[in-house]
């Protein structure tokens, strides 16, 4: 097997061996690990994997929590102005994970609010959710801006999809994403 990278120098693998591979991660993009031999490829002897870019600027806010799953009928967001301006009003737009590399736009829509925030005070967002049972299928909530608009007219958009993003996992001990794996679009509905 051989493998190339950034950064790297080529590594002949031996059949049989295993191995351990050092590299920078530095060429942002989607990148495939294969065997050379046709057979194990076809066996599926291969991975893709994929180095985020770093963000291109801070983002307008943090993500402190929230709660989908203790009252799934009553969703809650807390967030934080981290910038130097006052929000007047933002719009969140929600993701949900039902697996880990199954992220779906929900039909229910963004969260909104017109409350302002202060820079550096933090607020409780409240929105319906959703029934119990389809809580326990979610394993975890993405949420990022989709627009800030400041006190002084001003408005902040991302620059790609879910720049500023935060997951909030059922399960706290689950492993934080460096970015977020594609989001999945029906195109029949069932």
């Amino acid at each position: 097997m051989t493998f190339e990278g950034s950064n790297t120098d080529v590594i002949e693998l031996l059949p049989g061996s295993m191995k351990t591979v050092d590299m920078i991660a530095d060429n942002p993009g989607t990148w495939m690990f294969h065997c050379h031999v046709e057979d194990h490829m076809e066996y599926g002897m291969m991975a893709v994997f994929t180095v985020a870019a770093p963000p291109p600027r801070s983002c307008p806010m943090e993500f402190l929590g929230g709660d989908f799953w203790k009252e799934p009928e009553k969703f809650t967001l807390k967030v934080k102005n981290t910038s130097s301006k006052t929000i007047a009003s933002l719009q969140l737009i929600p993701e949900m994970f039902y697996t880990l590399q199954d992220l779906r736009r929900p039909y229910m829509g963004e969260w909104l609010s017109t409350k302002p925030i202060r820079s550096g005070e933090e607020q409780t967002l409240e929105k319906p959710g959703i029934s119990a049972q389809g809580a326990q299928a979610v394993m975890g909530w993405a949420v990022f801006p989709g627009s800030v608009k400041y006190e002084d007219g001003t408005i902040w958009r991302p620059q790609s999809e879910g720049e500023c993003f935060h997951v909030i996992w059922r399960d706290p001990q689950h492993p934080d994403l460096p970015a977020l794996p594609p989001r999945q679009i029906e195109i029949n509905p069932d």
